[in-house]
């Protein structure tokens, strides 16, 4: 890998007026500022369509993305809006995403444009082309909405066993609704193909992320049952989750359904080779996430409400990885290797050279054998100061104990105040070892804990911090710029551009 830098910045924390951040003017603003500032990668978070809890790793489709990203002002560019519809949704541009205003209002929106949309050949090419999930996804979410419930093993029997008189049923009943899911996912990745070439032009890659499992509720699992473990009744009877960790002292439940590794060894674990596919079809890298799940996967009873009740099972490990590295041989892939990653984990990491995570605020934590530590960090290697599941780094440091606030002292240079040494931890990762050194935007702009994307463990009130208009400005751009500079994360190119100046 090149050295380089870049920033982490879920889309739905972009700015706009229509309640989350989109695929718009904003988020193209958003890659012109990346490029100002000389950063080469842009990492968003998962981009499926969320469910109850909002979270992008908890999603109806493994393969679909999230319809609330169109952008409303595009489809009126397009002719698909009037003035009238446009202005007639609701207006809000504060600090956190409106979900309940985003669903009450937006499907209103999308329907309206859906109904000025003439299919092209385009569309038909898009429909073709991705059929092996758009036609289950497109399905499922008619499906739901008709029977008003996700939930499909409360459907009846013989649609939620995909019976093909009642797909045949189902299809014919519901054929307006499921060519309405198609558009939404057309018009989604046309955006989102529009942002990437935007970005890309500007010399800004993605990085995107592959959730490790997919939810039951979703249409991955209805359509595809063989591929989970399932009960009779086509229930898990056991769910995946976590043991106590860094993030989480009590563990996790995650609640997803575990996977049939052997049956999906039975095609070459065709299922995730066409998720890796899709996913590198508009990322430049992905983040694999959970990666210890690969080499082996905690096991938690249906039942149990103690994360702690769980047990680890083998994973597929270097089968998997032998059927990937042998479908891709350009493999651009970084691993979500944090909580307890044992040498096995490490040792597949290894063998397939992907690099890992390496979080700053993880490395005051014990003494000088922290993998975590700048000076234990090798080349191949993300450095973070904090990910989506951490506190701010302002937010950490603010409630940092005096012994791991004594440690950090002797890498930070005695900070004077929490603003000095959010300074310090960013200039840290960009001096450090890294390959890639990855900065959340809060951290840049140097916010507290209201700015924190997401409590691992706590259902309520997360993924819904926002950018405030304007925040991403000239001196913030200058002052990231020179860090990259100095630190030689700079591409020729850009050193070139600086020069002219």
């Amino acid at each position: 890998m090149t050295r380089r830098s870049g920033v982490l910045l879920p889309i739905f924390s972009l700015p706009s007026n229509y309640g989350t951040g989109c695929f718009s003017r904003e988020a193209r603003g958003f890659a012109d500022k990346l490029a100002d500032a000389g950063q080469s990668c842009w990492q968003v978070l998962p981009l499926g369509p969320v469910k109850g809890w909002n979270s992008p790793y908890q999603t109806s489709s493994c393969f679909a993305g999230n319809p609330y990203f169109i952008d409303p002002d595009t489809l009126y560019a397009k002719g698909l809006l009037s003035k009238k519809e446009l202005a007639s949704i609701p207006y809000c541009s504060g600090s956190f995403v409106d979900y309940s205003m985003i669903k009450r209002d937006r499907s209103v929106t999308l329907r309206r444009a859906y109904a000025m949309f003439r299919p092209t050949v385009e569309f038909e090419k898009f429909c073709s082309e991705n059929a092996y999930w758009l036609d289950d996804y497109a399905l499922f979410t008619a499906l739901s909405f008709h029977f008003k419930t996700m939930a499909w093993n409360r459907w009846e029997d013989p649609i939620r066993r995909r019976r093909p008189d009642a797909v045949e049923k189902y299809s014919n009943l519901l054929r307006e609704d499921i060519e309405f899911r198609k558009w939404t996912q057309f018009e989604f990745f046309e955006e989102w193909r529009g942002l990437s070439s935007y970005a890309r032009d500007r010399g800004v890659e993605f990085i995107g992320d592959i959730p490790f499992y997919a939810a039951y509720e979703s249409s991955d699992c209805w359509s595809r049952p063989e591929l989970f473990a399932l009960d009779g009744d086509d229930v898990p009877s056991a769910v995946a989750g976590c043991p106590p960790d860094a993030f989480s002292p009590a563990g996790q439940i995650w609640d997803n359904p575990l996977y049939n590794w052997d049956h999906m060894r039975k095609d070459g674990f065709e299922w995730w080779l066409s998720r890796i596919e899709h996913n590198f079809k508009y990322f430049d890298t992905v983040r694999l996430d959970h990666i210890r799940g690969f080499k082996a996967y905690y096991s938690i009873p249906a039942d149990s409400c103690d994360a702690a009740d769980g047990h680890w099972i083998d994973g597929p490990g270097d089968d998997l990885f032998d059927a990937i590295t042998g479908r891709f041989t350009d493999l651009h892939i970084i691993a979500e290797d944090l909580g307890h990653i044992t040498p096995e984990v490490r040792a597949l990491t290894d063998k397939y050279h992907i690099p890992g995570m390496k979080v700053l605020q993880f490395a005051f934590d014990s003494g000088r054998t922290n993998p975590y530590l700048p000076d234990n960090t090798d080349r191949n290697s993300v450095v973070y100061t904090g990910t989506h599941d951490n506190d701010t780094t302002l937010g950490w440091w603010e409630t940092l104990d005096t012994k791991r606030k004594k440690r950090a002292f002797k890498y930070l240079g005695r900070p004077t105040d929490a603003d000095a040494a959010v300074d310090r931890m960013i200039e840290t990762a960009f001096a450090g070892k890294a390959d890639i050194c990855m900065i959340p935007m809060q951290d840049h702009l140097h916010l507290g804990r209201d700015a924190r994307i997401n409590v691992p463990g706590v259902p309520d009130g997360n993924w819904r911090w926002r950018m405030a208009p304007g925040a991403f400005d000239d001196e913030l751009a200058a002052r990231i710029s020179a860090l990259t500079r100095k630190y030689g994360r700079a591409s020729m190119e850009d050193e070139q551009k600086w020069k002219k100046r």
